[in-house]
Order: C-alpha cells, then sequence, then structure tokens
C-alpha cells in the first residue's frame, strides 16, 4: 500500500551513483514529496580529498503544504506549531537595556518564553506591534 518499486526512476542530478528515489502523495496527483537517493563522491565536489559514502533527499515544502490544505490537515498543523511568546520586553532607550536583559533573564528562569526587543523603541506603537506579531500575551515596557 505505501512502496512501489519502479526501476525507471531518472533523477537529474549527476552526482548520484546508486539508487535514487521519489516519494509522492498515495493518490499520485502532486509532483514528488521528496526525493533523493546514493551519492559515493559528492563531497569531493566541495574539497574532500577522500570519498564520503553519502544518502540523502530533499524536501518540497510546497508540495506538502498543498496536500495538507487538500486533507484539511493545515489549519491543526498551524495551531500545533504556532510560536507562543508569553512576553516581550521592550527597552526604551540604551540606558534601560540592562535592566531589560535582567527582567528577560528572571522571566526565563521562571520558565517563561521571552523575547526581548534588540532595539530600543521610543515608540510604545511599535513595542505593541512587535508584541502582536511574536503572539505575545504579554508585554513589559
Amino acid at each position: 500500500d505505501y512502496l512501489i518499486f519502479d526501476a525507471s526512476v531518472v533523477r537529474g542530478l549527476a552526482y548520484y551513483t546508486g539508487i535514487v528515489f521519489e516519494c509522492f502523495d498515495r493518490r499520485g496527483e502532486l509532483r514528488a514529496i521528496c526525493g533523493g537517493g546514493r551519492y559515493d563522491r559528492l563531497m569531493t565536489l566541495y574539497g574532500s580529498q577522500k570519498e564520503v559514502p553519502c544518502v540523502g533527499f530533499g524536501f518540497g515544502d510546497c508540495v506538502i503544504m498543498e496536500l495538507l490544505k487538500e486533507l484539511n490537515l493545515l489549519p491543526s498543523v498551524v495551531e500545533k506549531t504556532k510560536r507562543r511568546v508569553d512576553f516581550v520586553v521592550a527597552p526604551f532607550n540604551d540606558d534601560l537595556y540592562g535592566p531589560a536583559c535582567s527582567v528577560a533573564n528572571t522571566l526565563r528562569e521562571n520558565g517563561f518564553s521571552v523575547e526581548m526587543l534588540l532595539e530600543p523603541q521610543k515608540k510604545v506603537r511599535k513595542a505593541f506591534s512587535y508584541a502582536d506579531k511574536a503572539g505575545a500575551r504579554r508585554i513589559v515596557l
């Protein structure tokens, strides 16, 4: 059900030296989700004095996104992997940068996820905008 052997598969890169493979959705409607193979001499192209046996693959993020959309799995995947930030710490000038680092460190030591603006923000609006984009629940000004 999950594997079909096809000896006619050819990948277009000359560095493959052995078996190659491609993976598709079960319906076969999309282009390859991933593909790869064996390449024993690739490292010598990048300066290795010795041939290093290797195997590898490339993964198509656009294809997997299309598949997830078709299967109505994308919203749940996005929600589960959405970044969660408890606090954004925003110093307003260079003098507050050190104390802001201390606050961020204390919050992290207490198990919170924290992002800190590296450049002081003189306008509160910019700090709040950053916190919104980061998905922060709270901001420390």
